[in-house]
């Protein structure tokens, strides 16, 4: 009963009188977190108007059949409770129930963290349910054994100021813990060096931000590790009079002292460049650099790495394998987009076949997409985490690492100033929370419902405006991730859909192998950062169950409605019904919450978290017009309609409107984030951007348009003899081809924009989709035979992709070179590799009909393919080593050897000391190793070199390194590789790249020019290039000491044969990296043409 209760005074031991019913509170006082338990369950009972008394000991109970709390392993807690009650093994699993003959509650667990975890179910449910002290007996077991937070670690950079006030270090930690996460992840960019004491003043600063943290952290039984970019310390230039060996024993030395100084810290490695091909010399670097150094102090210790870049079969054997614990491997889930996708994209399927099993897989949600608004997806984060569980029972699924870097975690900035003055929160973390505590609490138990989370808002909210809050973010969670999953960019970089911006710099290949990020802005209607309807037009989906605008109109355009065999995917019109629905159903919320007073800081809280769904909104309406708009405006280009014009046209005035409502609401709350947008930016200035789809609308040309004949044989009756005979007459043997059954008229569309041309490749294949049931006219054929030329860039060697439907048997040369009646290989769908006589120039496809799909009766038969070029074996630079460059040739073959391979080195430039010489073996085990002795002198220089086998010729193209050469030539993104040219003017380097779609969506036009480290403040830069005989505008581009865009130099000319030195004046005084690499300049010419140059200085 309430009434007078007494509880022990501090200060002398005796009873007092107090105000509160007093509950006896005992831990088990050896357990790390007992401080942590006692807090969180003795603010608990406050809340509910307890006032808690803390026992030393079991002694100090009362044995009066008083109520009491006890948290303690079973084997401790006096017999209340056996260990066979405990029906799992986990040391995070715990249970919370009452004692069967005392009046006591009781919380046990086998493991620190079960107890920990159980002490705040406890608390929770006395303050925030009422519950105690008849507590609803529940069950904890963790579902996910990782489940991780990361944020970027700022080391001891000025900046990083808030991980040294007292508040973020114990507030953060104490929401992780809460919200389930066990595992801290600190992605630092710096030197270990830097984090060391005795390396200065930053040093000194960055040992007493970390060792706050981990003591923080390991109060709240939450483990930390550290990952480091290896490539900022393998990768820095070398010293005067350094050696690589001389560095690597510096590294050693730093990685060494930084394990003895932090004796509670795990290690990780995950590089900031993902994109790069990692091969057996990263292995050795990141091994002998920083994991055995680690693993001498710390033997068995977890090591975390990351798995981007690495061929897995690579990675097991020359890492996973020598370690003495099983590693833990970050791999991506969905580029940056983490609940974009229920299944991993881009995942090798050799990373979950592996055996032994020498690593666990821990998942990456590195989400960038949300840079102000809050976001929170319960049941799609319920599912994912679901998807991965089922993974889980299997040795090699660890957990997920959450790492929302788009969020501020520390003080918020971004909220204008008459907001500022009014939240109620300190940090981001606070205001994010709702999103942290799905992945955290979901991937320990995703059994919980949402109605697990509503005492959250109940709470702080009260009843009715909680109900509402929570219908609001049910409602409004399926906007931004069903945009960002259907306009799909793999790395966030690349868009940000909160504002429809694309600032970055690219992504890696889509999911038929295209280039998906915008990075192709250089002048005209691509030069503006806001995502046109021009790519909404041209973009991938992330999820194959939904249909991009270009394989929904390039199907439209072939004949059919939706693909065949296989199951229903949605179309853009049917995504953006669904966005519909989902606004409307918002629309009614906001409106409610929009009324809410702002005299409380609850409820200016309540109206702060409406508003950003009602950005949320708007941003739907607006998205759901623009993919409308983009549909029809793609196919009014393809087949010159002004009617499909006009109704883009009208659509995307509605959008408009939408777009207009979200710049004004956003403006008023928000300040524009300024990685975003820059730093004078404001959200108004997007609106004439997006007004500028009308005009693309209105004054686009419609693309060109051809087509070709594709000739069917058959139907013929599977196993007859008339089957039999034109197999072994036509298809296997040599006789010419009769007249068809059918012809299909195939259409292709082009454009004088290599851009665009890039995504027409794309379309068109999907426009050469063959509806096979048209061409039998009958139920009695069953087989249909169909050749397919073979373009003259394939010569004995191709990778065919099946990009939509089914097939039977490839037969190449008059040999079956595909049967998938044997079973479809597992990468078809990511192209299969051929091989066939080079004179063969038909590849015959079979396709047997299928049965009738069972839900409707309908009969789906078709295909289209896509043929690329392939080659035997490929070659790969390797490094640099003092005697000359090392070349690793890897074999593509499907079965037999290479052997006898004949190389040609072809030097290029001036610059060359020693020219290359005739290569030298230097290992035959796996892959074949060659040293190719040469030396370059600082001056322009560069190699071709050519390996030929068995008439195929595979070609490298290479340039020295910094420490080389006079200059380091880079490509403008990851793929756009510079190459050599020979031009009627002479050798030249350029940065063109045409792959099998001729999918020019990377800047092919530009590279990145570094200066060496001791060229300071060059006052000049001349270029020789070679401009054409078209005018074309050469632009160098460095940055500038004021912030904001780089500052320009531009060189136009009106086009000529012959080679141009150009001189760009620089500034007097160009900002340096921190790093202190050198100075880093873009040059690109502006008119989508390859840039060619040969010559480089800086004075």
């Amino acid at each position: 009963a309430r009434g007078v209760g007494w509880c022990k005074s501090r200060a002398a031991g005796e009873l007092v009188p107090t105000a509160s019913p007093v509950v006896p509170l005992w831990a088990l006082a050896d357990v790390t977190a007992h401080a942590e338990i006692i807090s969180e369950v003795s603010a608990a009972l406050v809340r509910a108007e307890y006032q808690p008394l803390i026992c030393a000991t079991t002694a100090e109970l009362p044995e009066d059949g008083s109520p009491a709390i006890l948290i303690a392993p079973p084997e401790r807690l006096m017999g209340l409770v056996s260990a066979s009650e405990l029906n799992f093994n986990h040391p995070e699993g715990y249970l919370v129930r009452k004692a069967r003959d005392r009046p006591f509650v009781i919380v046990t667990a086998i493991g620190e963290r079960g107890l920990l975890y159980g002490a705040q179910e406890l608390a929770e449910r006395i303050a925030l349910r009422r519950e105690y002290p008849e507590i609803f007996p529940r069950e904890g077991r963790p579902f996910l054994d990782l489940r991780a937070f990361g944020i970027d670690w700022p080391g001891g950079k000025e900046g990083g100021e808030v991980f040294d006030s007292a508040p973020f270090p114990w507030g953060f930690t104490r929401h992780l813990a809460r919200n389930r996460y066990n595992l801290l992840a600190l992605h630092y960019s710096g030197r270990a060096s830097e984090l060391l004491e005795s390396s200065g003043p930053l040093g000194e600063r960055a040992h007493r931000r970390l060792r706050n943290l981990l003591r923080e952290a390991r109060k709240r039984l939450i483990e930390v590790v550290l990952c480091f970019d290896p490539d900022s310390d393998l990768e820095t230039p070398l010293e005067f009079l350094d050696s690589p060996l001389r560095r690597r024993e510096a590294w050693s030395a730093s990685v060494i002292e930084l394990a003895r100084a932090f004796p509670n810290l795990q290690i990780g490695l995950r590089p900031a460049d993902e994109n790069r091909a990692r091969v057996v010399g990263d292995c050795n670097q990141w091994f002998d650099g920083f994991i055995s150094p680690w693993l001498s102090e710390r033997p068995y210790s977890e090591v975390l790495l990351s798995g981007a870049g690495f061929d897995p079969l690579v990675f097991e054997t020359e890492i996973a394998r020598h370690l003495p614990a099983p590693a833990v491997v970050a791999l991506k889930w969905c580029g940056d987009h983490p609940e974009a996708c229920l299944a991993p994209l881009f995942l090798e399927e050799e990373w979950v076949l592996q055996q032994p099993q020498d690593y666990r897989i821990l998942w990456v949600m590195d989400d960038q997409d949300v840079r102000c608004m809050r976001s929170a997806y319960f049941e799609r984060a319920r599912q994912i985490v679901k998807r991965m569980g089922e993974a889980n029972r299997v040795a090699w699924s660890a957990g997920f690492l959450f790492q929302p870097r788009g969020e501020e975690l520390g003080p918020e900035t971004l909220n204008r100033e008459s907001v500022a003055e009014r939240i109620p929160w300190k940090f981001g973390y606070q205001k994010h929370w709702y999103r942290h505590a799905l992945w955290g609490r979901l991937g320990y138990d995703p059994r919980l419902g949402i109605e697990d989370f509503a005492p959250f808002f109940t709470d702080g909210f009260g009843p009715e405006v909680g109900a509402a809050l929570i219908e609001e973010e049910t409602a409004g969670e399926e906007i931004l991730w069903r945009v960002s999953r259907f306009h799909w960019r793999y790395s966030s970089e690349d868009w940000y859909p909160e504002a429809c911006v694309a600032p970055g710099d690219g992504g890696p290949r889509g999911i038929l192998g295209n280039r998906t990020g915008p990075i192709y802005r250089d002048r005209g209607e691509w030069e503006d950062p806001f995502e046109s309807i021009l790519e909404f037009a041209f973009s991938l989906t992330a999820d194959p169950r939904e249909l991009s605008i270009v394989e929904s109109a390039g199907y439209e355009l072939s004949g059919v409605r939706m693909p065949a065999q296989g199951p229903k995917r949605l179309t853009p019109p049917q995504v953006a019904e669904i966005l519909r629905r989902h606004c409307a159903r918002l629309e009614a919320i906001v409106g409610r919450l929009d009324r809410l007073s702002q005299d409380s800081k609850a409820l200016f809280t309540a109206r702060h978290m409406a508003a950003d769904l009602a950005l949320q909104r708007l941003l739907g309406v607006y998205y759901r017009s623009k993919i409308l708009a983009a549909h029809d405006l793609l196919l009014a280009l393809c087949l010159d309609s002004e009617e499909l014009r006009e109704n883009a046209r009208q659509e995307i005035e509605r959008g408009l409107a939408a777009w207009r409502a979200f710049v004004e609401r956003a403006d008023r709350l928000y300040h524009p984030p300024p990685q975003v947008f820059g730093a004078t930016a404001e959200w108004r200035d997007l609106i004439p951007s997006a007004e500028r789809d009308l005009a693309i609308i209105r004054t686009h040309p419609a693309f060109s348009r051809s087509s070709r004949e594709q000739p069917v044989y058959g139907p013929f009756v599977a196993g007859s003899s008339e089957v039999a005979e034109f197999e072994a007459r036509i298809v296997r043997g040599t006789e010419p081809l009769p007249n068809p059954s059918f012809v299909f008229h195939i259409p292709s569309f082009y454009s004088e924009n290599s851009v665009e041309q890039g995504w027409l490749d794309i379309l068109n294949h999907y426009a050469g989709y063959l509806d096979l049931e048209r061409a039998t006219g009958s139920t009695e054929g069953e087989v249909l035979w169909i050749p397919v030329p073979i373009p003259d860039t394939i010569k004995g060697f191709m990778r065919l992709r099946l990009v939509s439907g089914a097939i039977d048997e490839v037969v190449w040369g008059g040999r079956t070179v595909l049967d998938l009646q044997e079973g479809a290989p597992a990468e078809f769908s990511s192209g299969v590799r051929l091989a066939g006589p080079p004179d063969s120039r038909l590849l015959w496809i079979r396709s047997n009909r299928p049965a009738p799909r069972p839900e409707d009766g309908r009969l789906e038969w078709g295909f289209a393919l896509a043929l690329q070029p392939d080659l035997p074996f490929v070659l790969e630079e390797a490094g640099w080593e003092p005697e000359g460059l090392v070349v690793r040739v890897r074999s593509q073959l499907l079965s037999g050897r290479l052997d006898n391979i004949r190389f040609r080195a072809l030097p290029v430039g001036e610059g060359w000391e020693t020219p290359p010489q005739d290569p030298l073996l230097l290992s035959l085990a796996g892959e074949r190793t060659f040293l190719i002795p040469c030396r370059a002198n600082r001056s322009w220089a560069a190699l071709r070199l050519e390996a030929e086998w068995r008439g195929e010729l595979v070609r490298l193209d290479v340039f020295p390194p910094l420490h080389y050469s006079h200059v380091a030539l880079f490509p403008g993104s990851e793929g756009a590789l510079p190459r050599l040219v020979e031009t009627p003017a002479g050798w030249c380097a350029s940065t063109s790249v045409r792959d099998w779609q001729n999918a020019l969506l990377f800047r092919v036009n530009e590279t990145y020019l570094q200066a060496p480290r001791e060229t300071d403040s060059p006052r000049a830069l001349t270029v020789e290039w070679l401009p054409g005989l078209t005018p074309g505008r050469l632009v160098a581009e460095y940055p500038s000491t004021r912030q904001g865009a780089p500052a320009r130099s531009v060189f136009e000319t009106e086009g000529m044969e012959g080679w141009i030195r150009v001189t760009f004046p620089l500034p007097d005084l160009l900002e340096h990296p921190s790093d202190e690499s050198g100075i880093l300049i873009r040059l690109s010419r502006e008119d989508h043409r390859d840039l060619w140059v040969r010559e480089v200085v800086f004075e």
